[in-house]
C-alpha cells in the first residue's frame, strides 16, 4: 500500500482518504496524524476483507442464512435455497463505512475512544445493540449481510429504501425529518425482532437512542411513534443529566470533560477524561446498569492518546 503525506494540502475538508482502487492512502492535514492514518488503514482492512458488498442473501426453510451458513449446506440442500437481493452496495450507508472505520480503528489500533464521525458512530451503536456487536463485526469484516440480520422485516425493495434513508441521514445535509423518523421507526421495529419485551422499557436501548438523537428532537417529529419517542427522550434526558450534572461526585474531581455515552462489547458505558488541566490525564469509564438505572466505575487508566 502506498501512503502519501500531503500536510500542506487541504482536500474537501478531509484529513485523509483511502483510495481502494490502487491501495493509496493520502494524509492531507497535520494535527493528530496517527489517528487519521489508523482510520484510513481500517478502510484498507475493510475493503480488502469484505468491501461491504454482500453478493446475495440466502433463505433456506424459512430461515435467513449468512454466507458461511449457506456454504455448510449440502448440494441437495442448496437446491432448495432462495437467493435474493443480489449485489447490495453498503457504501450507501455512511454510518457503516465511516462510523465503523472510526469505531474499529479506535478500538483495535489505539485502545481509545472515537473522535470523529460522532453521529455515524452513535448510529452504529444502535445497530450493535439491536443485532449484537458480534453480528455487526461480521457485517463489517466478514461475509454477513445486514439484510440477513433484519430477518425478513424488509422486502427487497424496502431494504433498498432503508439503505438510501441511512445514506441520506448520514451524508445528505438536506435530509428531512421524515427520513430520520423512518430510520428511527425501523430501528425500534427491528428491536422487536431481536429482543423480548417493549423497546421503550429497555433503558439501555433508549439511552443509546437518546445519545444518537442528541438535541435534534425534531428528527422524530414525523414519526407515528413521536409521542412515545418524546416521552422516552425526556426520561433519558433526565436520567443522563442526573449523572452528568453531578459527575464530579463520580470521578472525584472538578477537572473533567462532559461525559459521553458509548457501546462496547454489548454493554453501555458513560466515559470521561479527568485531570484535563494537567499532564496527568486519565480516562474513566462507568458501566451503565439499565435494570437498576445506575452507573459503576469499571476502568480508570492513564490516557496516552490525545
Amino acid at each position: 500500500m502506498q501512503i502519501n503525506f500531503k500536510l500542506d494540502e487541504f482536500y474537501r475538508s478531509k484529513a485523509g482518504e483511502y483510495i481502494f482502487n490502487g491501495n493509496i492512502l493520502n494524509i492531507y492535514q497535520g494535527g493528530n496524524t496517527d489517528r487519521v492514518i489508523y482510520h484510513e488503514l481500517m478502510h484498507f482492512i475493510d475493503y480488502n476483507l469484505n468491501s461491504n458488498y454482500p453478493d446475495a442473501t440466502y433463505i433456506y426453510d424459512g430461515k435467513f442464512l449468512s454466507k458461511s451458513e449457506y456454504n455448510k449446506l449440502s448440494a441437495t440442500e442448496k437446491e432448495n435455497v432462495d437467493i435474493v437481493l443480489g449485489y447490495v452496495n453498503l457504501s450507501y450507508t455512511t454510518f457503516m463505512v465511516e462510523g465503523g472505520a472510526e469505531l474499529y480503528s479506535s478500538k483495535y489500533f489505539i485502545n481509545s475512544v472515537t473522535q470523529t464521525y460522532g453521529s455515524e458512530v452513535n448510529l452504529y451503536y444502535l445497530f450493535e445493540y439491536v443485532f449484537s456487536c458480534e453480528k455487526m463485526d461480521g457485517v463489517f469484516f466478514g461475509e454477513e449481510s445486514l439484510y440477513t440480520l433484519t430477518n425478513g422485516y424488509f422486502s427487497e425493495d424496502g431494504f433498498t429504501n432503508f439503505l438510501h434513508a441511512l445514506y441520506t441521514i448520514t451524508y445528505d445535509s438536506d435530509a428531512s425529518n421524515a427520513d430520520y423518523s423512518y430510520v428511527l421507526e425501523s430501528l425500534v421495529d427491528l428491536y422487536g425482532y431481536t429482543h423480548k419485551g417493549k423497546w421503550y422499557d429497555d433503558k439501555e436501548f433508549c439511552l443509546l437512542l437518546y445519545n444518537y438523537i442528541g438535541e435534534n428532537t425534531e428528527w422524530f417529529s414525523e414519526s407515528a411513534y413521536k409521542d412515545t419517542f418524546s416521552s422516552v427522550y425526556d426520561e433519558c434526558n433526565k436520567l443522563y443529566h442526573s449523572y452528568s450534572d453531578n459527575f464530579a461526585d463520580y470521578v472525584g474531581t472538578d477537572s473533567y470533560v462532559y461525559p459521553r455515552i458509548m457501546y462496547e462489547n454489548n454493554k453501555t458505558y458513560l466515559f470521561t477524561f479527568i485531570n484535563i488541566e494537567t499532564e496527568n490525564e486519565y480516562f474513566v469509564k462507568f458501566l451503565f446498569d439499565g435494570k437498576k438505572g445506575s452507573i459503576k466505575e469499571v476502568e480508570r487508566r492513564k490516557n496516552n492518546v490525545s
